[in-house]
């Protein structure tokens, strides 16, 4: 799967805290939609499998009624 990935190391802290993360603890990862609406975050280090199971359902091209 493709997605973009943004990092931030100096404004990192205020950013993830400003996305939910009031520990300010890092990594923080935060899913993003296409419609911008955070789908999931996830406090401490993502492993690749989890990341994709987290992914998929959110990629799948929507069906219409």
């Amino acid at each position: 799967m493709d997605y973009p990935i943004f990092v931030d190391e100096d404004k990192g802290v205020i950013l993830s805290k400003n996305l939910g993360n009031n520990e300010g603890i890092l990594p923080y990862t935060v899913i993003i939609d296409s419609e911008g609406n955070i789908q999931k975050t996830i406090l401490g280090r993502v492993h690749k499998d989890q990341l994709d199971a987290i992914l998929k359902p959110i990629l799948q091209p929507s069906k219409s009624l």
